[in-house]
């Protein structure tokens, strides 16, 4: 992702979301934190909310923009790809994670 501001003049940074330093739960927010590198080293830190998810991906998904840019893209069958691994794994996770609190509760209420 590219960074400018005004501040900046013509210089634009690039940010790598892959090359995060931590990720923290703070409340209903999920931290993400780093180092953005040459030429500028400014340490950085994103707030995600479940709202900026379901914006992401009304972004995503409103119209065909995103669709074509994908479909006109050079690397459009490595992004094809890269999309359904990650979105598989992203449901696993949850699927996963859905079960685990279901047991977690039924747990806590036999204890009871």
């Amino acid at each position: 992702m590219d960074l400018w501001s005004k501040g900046l003049g013509k210089r634009v940074l690039s940010m790598n979301w892959a090359e995060y330093e931590g990720i923290d739960i703070e409340g209903d927010s999920l931290i993400v934190k780093g180092v953005l590198g040459a030429p500028v080293f400014w340490n950085y830190k994103v707030t995600l909310t479940e709202q900026d998810y379901m914006d992401f991906f009304k972004l995503i998904t409103k119209d065909t923009g995103t669709v074509d840019f994908v479909i006109h893209s050079k690397k459009r069958w490595s992004i094809y790809f890269r999309v359904v691994r990650k979105v598989t794994k992203f449901l696993w996770l949850a699927f996963w994670a859905i079960l685990k609190s279901f047991f977690v509760r039924k747990k806590a209420a036999i204890a009871q």
